[in-house]
């Protein structure tokens, strides 16, 4: 499934959000965040970019640890799989270390009770929480984050961006977009991807089609 490559071809619901996240995707700048919003937005995505975008020239001083919040629910896994981790790369800068806890709102009360203490000692350490359900992540964990809502981009948002997707396939469409695409703008912008993708290849096939039954057209023709 196609996936943006950098936050620039992330396409968000409005300028306000992309210019707050692109603000924050650098060094002097990032701090804990938490972006929230429907499911299918690029929550996760917007997450991978933004700590792949702090320090391209030298990868080698971040580093990356994934948590997804469904499988390290409970406190014994932040005191297991987060904590420890994070106090040792306290002690190492100028590399930077980054925890992604995906689905962040599946977390008990304990385990966002005890997250809090681990960013509060582990100042260096920069958190990137997603969740579907702001309302289910504790406000202490709020406060310490710069939260960014994320909502689907509407059907005029995504204009542009299909057009050049398509482009980018190999498909060079001036029609009207199909409404099997693009029902999604609004809605889901994963499912507006995944439907997209489908269509360009039953269009794909279409043309390759048309070129096999014209291609002996044009041999009869070279040969009178």
């Amino acid at each position: 499934m196609y996936s943006p490559k950098t936050l620039g071809d992330v396409v968000f619901h409005d300028a306000e959000t992309k210019e707050l996240v692109l603000k924050h995707a650098k060094p002097n700048n990032f701090r804990n965040l938490l972006l929230y919003g429907p499911p299918g937005t690029g929550k996760t995505t917007v997450a991978n970019l933004i700590a792949t975008t702090i320090y391209p020239p030298q990868p080698t001083q971040l580093e990356l640890l994934k948590i997804n919040g469904s499988m390290n629910r409970s406190i014994d896994d932040v005191r297991k799989n987060i904590e420890p981790k994070c106090r040792v790369n306290v002690l190492r800068p100028p590399h930077l270390f980054i925890v992604i806890i995906n689905e962040a709102e599946r977390m008990t009360t304990e385990a966002q009770d005890a997250l809090r203490g681990v960013m509060d000692d582990c100042n260096d350490v920069k958190f990137i929480l997603t969740t579907n359900y702001l309302e289910k992540i504790e406000k202490p964990i709020q406060s310490r984050c710069q939260k960014v809502v994320m909502y689907p981009a509407d059907e005029q948002t995504w204009e542009k961006p299909v057009r050049n997707l398509l482009k980018s396939w190999g498909i060079d469409w001036k029609d009207e977009l199909p409404k099997c695409v693009m029902q999604y703008a609004g809605q889901d912008n994963r499912q507006l991807i995944e439907e997209l993708e489908d269509w360009a290849e039953d269009v794909k096939e279409e043309l390759a089609q048309i070129n096999v039954i014209e291609m002996p057209s044009k041999s009869k023709k070279k040969g009178k």
